[in-house]
């Protein structure tokens, strides 16, 4: 039986899809319908992002046409960096058919769905933390003149 608790009992939320797993890369089918690209400095920055902090965040996979649905770009920096797709990785599994995968596909790539910077903040939070905003956060060049344009020039940490 389980324990009762004097805190308010929480329930777990109906949203969540997919659980997580482990499967071999080779597990992955190659996938033509990803609309999202990257360019080969900001595959850099990632790769960079990923060998300092480690992949956070799962890469989404589809059980039915094994697929990844989100995540591209970093499954594509991780075979960079190991030199190989003779690896094993956890992944968000979800069991959808295609039509549903294409849609998640965007919808996870899609910009107007993740909000927008708050470019006061992210200044701010560099300088509290000494943080570079090319090498710590993966800002481009041009992202930073446009910082600089609008909250004054940044001085790295």
């Amino acid at each position: 039986m389980p324990k009762k608790s004097s805190q308010k009992q929480s329930r777990k939320l109906d949203l969540q899809r997919g659980k997580v797993v482990t499967i071999s890369r080779s597990d992955i089918v190659a996938d033509d319908i990803n609309p999202r690209t990257i360019s080969e400095e900001n595959m850099r920055r990632l790769k960079e992002s990923i060998k300092k902090n480690g992949l956070v965040g799962h890469p989404v996979w589809n059980r039915q046409t094994g697929h990844i649905v989100g995540g591209h770009q970093r499954i594509a920096a991780l075979d960079a960096i190991m030199r190989t797709q003779g690896y094993e990785l956890d992944v968000l599994e979800v069991d959808i058919p295609l039509k549903d995968e294409v849609r998640l596909n965007v919808t996870c790539d899609q910009q107007d769905a993740q909000g927008e910077f708050d470019f006061s903040v992210i200044a701010d939070l560099a300088t509290d933390f000494g943080l570079d905003l090319s090498a710590d956060f993966g800002f481009s060049d041009e992202v930073i003149e446009i910082i600089d344009k609008y909250f004054g020039q940044w001085t790295p940490g």
